[in-house]
C-alpha cells in the first residue's frame, strides 16, 4: 500500500503490480491499514475511509474530524472500532457498525496535533506535538493522567505491558528534524526513548 494524493493504489509488492485504485479522498492520503479484505485509511481532508477490497469501493466514510487525521489504530481483537487523532488535537473512538458513520466519543485535552496512539478495550493513550502522553477511558472518554518530560514531539507510543498495574509503561520516542522542529512524519529519531509508569505518572529513568 503506497501514500499518494488522493488514491489509494493496493499493490502487489512480490510481482510490483496495482491490483486495485481507489479514489475518494480530496487530499494526501497519511495513514493505511490493511485488515483482512478491508482497508482503511486517514487523510489530510480530514476523513477516514473504509475501503472495500473485493468490492472495489467505498463501504463507509467517517466523518468529524476537522483537521488532517495524522493516525488511527484499529485492534485484532476488536475490529469495530477505530481511534484516531488529529492536527487539531483531537481524538476520536469511531464504531463502524454504526449506520451514520459518527464517532461515538471524542477525547480532549491535547494542545496541538495527535501523532500517534494506541489502545486495548478499556484504554487509550495518545501521544502528542505538545510534548506530552495521555491515558484516557476509553468508556468514559475521561483523562486519567498525564505524562510529561520530553520536549519535542511524541512520534511513538507502545503498550508494553496490558495488564494495567503498577508495572504497566508506556514507549515513547520523541523525534525531531534538523532545525528542531517537531513533525507528524517519518523523521530520523533524535530525541530518548522514555519509558514511562502511567499510574505513577512519572519517568521511570
Amino acid at each position: 500500500l503506497v501514500r499518494t494524493p488522493p488514491d489509494v493504489p493496493f499493490e502487489d509488492v512480490v510481482k510490483g503490480t496495482v491490483l486495485s485504485k481507489f479514489s475518494g479522498h480530496t487530499g494526501s492520503v497519511v495513514c493505511a491499514h490493511v485488515l483482512d479484505s478491508r482497508i482503511v485509511t486517514s487523510s489530510t481532508d480530514g476523513l477516514i475511509k473504509l475501503w472495500d477490497v473485493r468490492a472495489g469501493a467505498c463501504a463507509m466514510t467517517l466523518s468529524g474530524h476537522v483537521s488532517p487525521v495524522w493516525c488511527f489504530q484499529l485492534s485484532d481483537a476488536d475490529e469495530n472500532t477505530i481511534v484516531s487523532g488529529a492536527h487539531d488535537g483531537g481524538v476520536k473512538v469511531w464504531d463502524m457498525r454504526s449506520m451514520f458513520g459518527g464517532s461515538r466519543l471524542t477525547l480532549r485535552g491535547h494542545t496541538d496535533s495527535v501523532t500517534t496512539l494506541g489502545w486495548d478495550w478499556t484504554k487509550v493513550v495518545t501521544g502528542s506535538s505538545d510534548t506530552s502522553v495521555r491515558l484516557w477511558d476509553l468508556n468514559s472518554g475521561r483523562c486519567l493522567c498525564v505524562c510529561s518530560g520530553h520536549t519535542s514531539n511524541v512520534s511513538k507510543v507502545s503498550l508494553l505491558n496490558a495488564a494495567w498495574d503498577s508495572r504497566f509503561t508506556l514507549l515513547p520516542v520523541s523525534i525531531s528534524d534538523e532545525q528542531g522542529v517537531s513533525r507528524p512524519s517519518e523523521e530520523k529519531v533524535v530525541g530518548p526513548v522514555r519509558p514511562l509508569n502511567l499510574l505513577g505518572q512519572r519517568i521511570l529513568r
